[in-house]
């Protein structure tokens, strides 16, 4: 067996190799905090997952030590600071991280009541869109009626708990006002269900039309029945014109949820009254709008003839939007073929024509071929694009 014949030199050199290990551990946190945000930003990947490990060793102290340094606007300069918190809340996004991310965002939200800047708050509010679980309602809920930080507080829990958020702006809205209630209503709009509807209802009536177009566009998203006599009663008494509250663009988006719903007797019942009351230019999206809707209650075999009938119409406009919707929608040719024949409108002729173009098939370039010879030019006009497409 070989033997150590110089035990002192051995010593000295298992001395020299820890010697780092020992000066690094003397470091205080301070330093540590400083030589890691000595690195931000990250070059790749990598050294930020590096970095990010780096932070997590540091504890809770460490971390705390970061957040401390997120202050207000022009009051320093907290960059890299903000880059550090910003990038431990993404990296405890991740899957598989559920503990960090857990410990990260208890850490947060005590910070967030901690703190009395606005911006640091919001900043602060904003790391929970990718921490955010039902542990940060509690403390969001807090400020969903403050003046300055509900916005932050909704959008976060919109995004982040969107099961738990519809039933918290419910219940807070009761007492809120002015822009505070519409943006509750707007967070409900976006992650409730029918089922808060009631709650939206009783808001509608109201003398401020910011607030009246909120409650009718949540409405309509929500699709609730009842919802119906609401939504009608605000468009006739606006007369289906367009106005701040937009209460017909509202009734005919509720259409469009009945569709969803599987509910095409009410969406079309609320499509036709809207064709009927539109009359003019300035109605006439309106009644195009609800020309769409209604036809997006049919299959596309069974809608052409809810189509042809706006053909009937003086307004060329209102008659392309049928035709673009079949050529969109990939219309049957042949119901098409004897409106086209029997028409005795060039104009509508030429727009059939002008379908058969769009939908581009064999049995289309048939039935072109004969009005290539028609006695009006710009029927044979259109006759040679729609075989040229």
């Amino acid at each position: 067996m070989t033997q150590i014949k110089n035990p002192i030199l051995v010593l000295l050199a298992l001395l020299l190799i820890s010697a780092p290990l020992r000066a690094q551990d003397k470091r205080t946190l301070d330093t540590k905090v400083a030589d890691l945000l000595v690195q931000m930003p990250a070059d790749n990947e990598q050294d930020l997952n590096e970095q990010m490990e780096l932070m997590l060793q540091l504890g809770e102290p460490g971390q705390q030590a970061i957040l401390d340094l997120v202050i207000p606007p022009g009051t320093g300069d907290d960059t890299k600071a903000r880059m550090a918190v910003e990038s431990l809340s993404r990296y405890a996004s991740q899957p598989g991280k559920e503990q960090v991310k857990s410990s990260w965002e208890a850490l947060v939200l005590k910070e967030i009541d901690l703190k009395d800047d606005l911006f640091v708050k919001s900043f602060l509010m904003a790391q929970l869109y990718y921490i955010g679980s039902e542990a940060s309602l509690e403390v969001l809920s807090k400020y969903l009626g403050d003046a300055q930080l509900h916005d932050p507080a909704i959008r976060v829990l919109r995004d982040a708990i969107p099961g738990k958020a519809a039933d918290v702006f419910a219940k807070h809205m009761e007492n809120s006002e002015g822009e505070v209630t519409i943006a509750l209503v707007n967070g409900i709009k976006e992650t409730g269900t029918s089922v808060h509807a009631p709650a939206v209802a009783r808001l509608a009536g109201s003398d401020s039309p910011e607030l009246q177009r909120s409650v009718l566009a949540c409405l309509a998203v929500l699709g609730h029945p009842d919802s119906y006599k609401i939504l009608g009663a605000a468009a006739s008494a606006a007369g289906y014109l367009p106005e701040p509250t937009n209460a017909t663009g509202s009734l005919l988006a509720y259409a469009e949820t009945m569709s969803a719903q599987k509910n095409s007797e009410l969406s079309l019942k609320i499509c036709k009254t809207v064709d009927k009351n539109c009359k003019t230019a300035e109605q006439l999206h309106f009644k195009c709008k609800a020309l769409a809707t209604g036809a997006g209650n049919y299959n596309i075999e069974e809608a052409v003839p809810y189509l042809a009938k706006a053909l009937e119409s003086d307004n060329k406009i209102y008659r392309m939007a049928a035709i673009n919707y079949a050529a969109t929608h990939n219309s049957p040719v042949e119901p098409w073929y004897p409106i086209l024949e029997s028409s005795t409108s060039n104009e509508v002729k030429i727009e059939i024509l002008y379908l058969f173009g769009k939908l581009n098939r064999k049995r289309t370039a048939n039935l072109v071929t004969g009005y290539m010879k028609d006695p009006d030019p710009m029927v044979r006009e259109q006759a040679l694009k729609s075989i040229a497409l």
